[in-house]
């Protein structure tokens, strides 16, 4: 698992920097199964509080509805303003997608529409 923390309120050659870093750990969850990494900005960006994506390409897959799953998926953490947790999963084939969605929150600060994504909060939370 690879995991970095951007900070929104340092200098933005160590931004660079980091997103370089990331760029590297993006191959790698391009290429290897398993491959996870997780990613918060600091301080949260609209309650968000971290994206992580993971690998399941050619791995045992993920069971849904009856359907072995494999590709990419993504998740985004968030916490309500009555103070509970939340999970959102998309999950695809297109790593492109799950790409640009990372690089977007990681360098521009952006979330990624979600209203559409599956809330799994009670996996998670209960």
């Amino acid at each position: 698992m690879y995991q970095y923390v951007v900070r929104t309120d340092i200098e933005d050659e160590k931004i660079f920097s980091a997103i370089s870093e990331i760029s590297q750990d993006l191959q790698r969850l391009q290429n290897e199964v398993d491959a996870f990494v997780v990613l918060e900005v600091s301080p949260a960006i609209n309650c968000v509080n971290y994206m992580q994506a993971a690998n399941l390409s050619e791995a045992k897959g993920l069971f849904k509805k009856r359907q072995v799953v494999t590709g990419y998926t993504i998740e985004i953490n968030l916490t309500e303003k009555d103070g509970s947790l939340k999970q959102y999963q998309y999950m695809t084939k297109d790593f492109e997608e799950i790409k640009g969605m990372l690089v977007d929150y990681a360098s521009h600060l952006r979330i990624p529409d979600f209203s559409a994504w599956a809330d799994v909060s009670k996996l998670y939370f209960g």
